[in-house]
């Protein structure tokens, strides 16, 4: 992994965010969006919301007085095209001063970050706010590297992420995201103020600098020295080893197999109607058929590390703990291939109601069970069909499965990948703060399905679709002219 800092980069964000004449703390928020953007644009690093962001600066109140503020990555914000609205300030000190509590909930948790936000409007800030704010550095940066998770989702991952990084990071286990993680945190840095980081197990990494390309700079360099450290340890070793009865199929066949498993699986998927008259809640799949997504579902090593959980927790709200693994999936007999695609999910909703209730039971409080269906299926000689309410949720999973798939692989060569036990997981999937991220908006009529309009080029065609898409469906239009199609399709 190489920086991606220019000096033209910086010199441009300053002028874009930091306006004329940028005063110091102008200019710290503007270089931050500049390294969070680098960050966000490197899927390596960061996937789909995860990460965050922030830099100690200053403010101004109505009254004229200066008050110390964080500016930390908001919820919702993509790092890759955050702006300066999407970092929004807090009052530092107040935060600060939570540190003596012994214990501080979820729910006053959220409360007091609202309360101490500047704007009353902005967006509800990071869960992990007040691990920012305990650091003393006025940068930090936060993701969720490949790398470090391939390196400390093994039994012995603590220690291979000091044997890599030696005295340069304090490595913490796994420990729930929120007000504990963030006084662990402080604590470890406290005790060790030389390092550059924190290596947080089954989590990511946290560096920290006090300029904007010391932190970003040295949060590449870790992750690269993490990258560099199991490239030798898989040297010589193979990563996959191939199943005899899945050979490498050519591109016509792996298109038949994939239209005649997709819309089973998807019909198995499906939810029955809420109420009467209701359609039932369906679901759009995304394929990922790659070279190395096929070679890894057709391995010898597939099968136990389907068993095996996501590499972070974070990922557990867009894949679900588990995937769906069928074993030896029929592709020449398609009434087998339904009849096994039925079993498997039948086998899974089954296996999800009982994780659900042993770990609600343990958890105690009013928990409301999520669908049962899988969202991920490695398929041997197909790749993954990856799940979601809509399109943009399906290809969220297949993203975060390709990244699984790469650094599961690697894992499993250099050690043996093991991933956060399955009530750990639930407390995650279960994390009222976690679930947030997801959003609470009213389904529309239509979201899930999917419309062929025929004679969609035409005015009566792309008027079906128009109010079809607004009614939240996915609409494929139909024409014998196949240009004028394309047009309308781009136009809705």
């Amino acid at each position: 992994m190489k920086s991606q800092w220019s000096d033209a980069g910086a010199r441009e964000a300053i002028e874009r965010w930091g306006g004329d004449g940028a005063n110091d703390d102008a200019r710290a928020l503007a270089l931050r969006v500049y390294t969070s953007r680098l960050i966000g644009a490197d899927p390596d690093l960061v996937l789909h919301g995860g990460g965050n962001t922030s830099v100690k600066a200053s403010a101004r109140t109505l009254l004229g007085e200066t008050l110390p503020v964080i500016h930390v990555k908001g919820s919702g914000a993509s790092l890759d095209a955050v702006e300066p609205p999407g970092l929004p300030a807090l009052e530092l000190e107040p935060l600060r001063r939570l540190r003596a509590l012994e214990e501080l909930s979820d729910e006053e948790m959220v409360n007091q970050l609202r309360t101490h936000l500047l704007d009353a409007s902005a967006p509800n800030p990071s869960v992990e706010t007040l691990l920012h704010a305990f650091l003393p550095h006025r940068f930090v940066d936060h993701s969720h590297a490949d790398a470090v998770l391939a390196l400390t989702n093994q039994p012995d991952g603590e220690a291979l992420a000091r044997e890599a990084l030696g005295g340069r990071v304090a490595v913490l286990p796994w420990i729930m995201p929120g007000f504990p993680l963030a006084k662990a945190v402080a604590e470890a840095v406290e005790k060790h103020p030389e390092v550059e980081g924190v290596v947080l197990a089954n989590h990511g990494l946290f560096s920290f600098g006090d300029d904007a390309r010391t932190s970003y700079e040295r949060h590449v360099e870790l992750v690269d020295r993490c990258e560099r450290f199991l490239a030798e340890r898989a040297r010589g070793r193979t990563l996959l080893t191939p199943r005899a009865a899945f050979p490498e199929a050519d591109q016509a066949e792996l298109r038949r197999r994939v239209a005649v498993a997709a819309p089973l699986l998807r019909g198995l998927l499906a939810e029955p109607p809420a109420s009467e008259g209701a359609l039932p809640a369906r679901g759009v799949l995304a394929w990922l058929g790659d070279g190395e997504t096929r070679a890894f579902c057709a391995s010898e090593e597939a099968a136990g590390l389907a068993r095996e959980g996501p590499l972070t927790p974070d990922h557990v709200i867009r894949t679900k703990a588990l995937p769906l693994f069928v074993e030896a999936p029929a592709w020449d007999v398609a009434e087998r291939l339904a009849a096994q695609l039925d079993r498997a999910v039948t086998a899974y909703r089954r296996d999800y109601d009982a994780y659900f209730s042993e770990n609600a039971a343990a958890k105690g409080g009013d928990l409301t069970k999520l669908d049962s269906a899988p969202r991920v299926a490695w398929l041997p000689g197909l790749g993954a069909l990856c799940f979601g309410a809509t399109a943009r949720a399906a290809r969220i999973a297949a993203d975060i499965t390709a990244h699984t798939v790469r650094a599961k692989s690697l894992a499993q060569a250099v050690g043996s990948y093991r991933a956060l036990p399955l009530p750990e997981l639930f407390e995650m999937e279960y994390w009222s703060l976690e679930q947030a991220k997801l959003g609470r908006a009213k389904p529309r009529p239509l979201e899930g399905q999917v419309v062929l309009v025929t004679g969609g080029a035409g005015a009566i065609g792309f008027g079906i679709g128009e109010v079809c898409a607004a009614a939240g469906a996915h609409v494929a239009l139909a024409d014998l002219d196949g240009g004028a199609a394309a047009q309308r399709a781009e136009a809705l």
